[in-house]
């Protein structure tokens, strides 16, 4: 990982990082938080605003950093009133420590900062982490648009010019991570022994095949069902014993160990629950990460395998294949095919050479494209821009 150029840019104004979402701390969480640090490392003081008592907020707290918060009301039409009482909010924050860039990262923050930025000389950005595509009413206004996804950046630029948007730039950035947990991480222990240290669960000898994602309604998103069936075929028809390690919670956990109950695989499967701490160790203990999403916008958990040296499975047509140079640093299979995922992951589990020389590959890659000094110099480029 190459050090920070501090002295880049040094004309940017500063940037208020707004993340206004409750409940989760998943990928989008990662990269705002770590975004906030790296620019505070490089001496640009941004201000951070997220909602109280959410997750990114105790994480802030648990890293020592400061941010502002906005109460949230389990009400029905909070958002509604979130957009009557945040450009009252917005603009003190402005002026209060110059602000010049309002940097969203959610689809309903934008009318409030253009609202804002009506009254007050600054600029717009908007992050959109996700692959769905945004009405024009959204984007009408933006200064810059930035998502992982290359072909929502793609739209959004053909949405411009056709349209006349007046958005000056449309950039695909990747989102930042905390690449120093993975690169430190060691143990001395088996991976029997540190899977049973720390989780108290015993592993066969089996290859282990690691998954990590919030259990979310939208089934979809993370695709565990097809993750079972695919392990349902290797043990079950292909005589191939493999071993799932899923690290994530949400509201469908229960639903997905009936699933693996019903398919004959639970002794097969671990449900780990949500461990950030121990997401290394998992990574590090095991043979590969697969992710069977239908739809990702891009996958920090494909960047993190990587820096373990593990070789990473996705599908097709997401942001795997942003991350993922097939049959180079790991295999790409049809999406939501299982008969292709399943032969992907039997493919590694069948060659331990091969896996680890993709495992090294990938970890080459990542170090090269996507050091977090080299995607945070990407957004410092955007805000000089403006």
């Amino acid at each position: 990982m190459t050090a920070p150029n501090i002295e880049a840019h040094s004309s940017i104004a500063p940037v208020a990082i707004l993340n206004l979402m409750t409940q989760d701390f998943g990928g989008q969480e990662t990269h705002v938080l770590h975004l906030y640090k790296q620019l505070s490392l490089r001496g640009r003081d941004p201000i951070l605003i997220v909602t109280a008592n959410s997750p990114l907020h105790l994480r802030t707290l648990e890293a020592e950093l400061t941010c502002y918060t906005i109460p949230y009301w389990n009400v029905p039409g909070y958002y509604r009133l979130l957009n009557l009482v945040l450009p009252v909010i917005l603009t003190w924050v402005c002026k209060r420590h110059s602000i010049k860039i309002v940097h969203c990262n959610h689809r309903f923050e934008v009318r409030s900062a253009l609202c804002v930025a009506k009254l007050l000389d600054i600029k717009v950005i908007l992050n959109h982490h996700v692959t769905t595509h945004l009405d024009k009413r959204v984007l009408k206004g933006l200064h810059a648009f930035i998502a992982p996804d290359i072909n929502n950046v793609r739209y959004v630029a053909q949405e411009n010019r056709v349209n006349g948007l007046g958005i000056k730039e449309s950039k695909m950035i990747p989102p930042l991570f905390d690449a120093d947990k993975f690169l430190t991480f060691n143990t001395p222990l088996s991976r029997e022994t540190w899977f049973n240290k720390t989780f108290g669960i015993a592993l066969e000898p089996w290859p282990i095949v690691c998954a990590i994602g919030n259990m979310v309604p939208d089934l979809k998103h993370k695709d565990y069902p097809l993750l079972f069936r695919a392990l349902c075929m290797l043990i079950h028809e292909k005589k191939s014993p493999v071993q799932a390690v899923l690290v994530g919670d949400g509201p469908v956990r229960s639903y997905l160990e009936q699933l693996a109950q019903d398919l004959g695989i639970r002794k097969y499967v671990h449900f780990l629950g949500y461990t950030s701490r121990h997401t290394p160790g998992v990574l590090f203990n095991s043979d590969m990460f697969v992710l069977a999403s239908s739809r990702e916008a891009f996958g920090i958990v494909f960047l993190e395998a990587a820096l373990m040296r593990k070789p990473s499975i996705g599908a097709r047509g997401t942001g795997a294949e942003s991350i993922i140079i097939d049959n180079q640093t790991g295999l790409l299979f049809e999406n939501g095919n299982v008969d292709s995922l399943v032969a992907a992951i039997q493919e590694l589990v069948k060659d331990c050479a091969r896996a680890r020389e993709l495992g090294t590959q990938a970890y080459r890659h990542v170090n090269e494209h996507f050091s977090p000094s080299r995607i945070v110099e990407q957004y410092e480029c955007v805000y000089a821009s403006l």
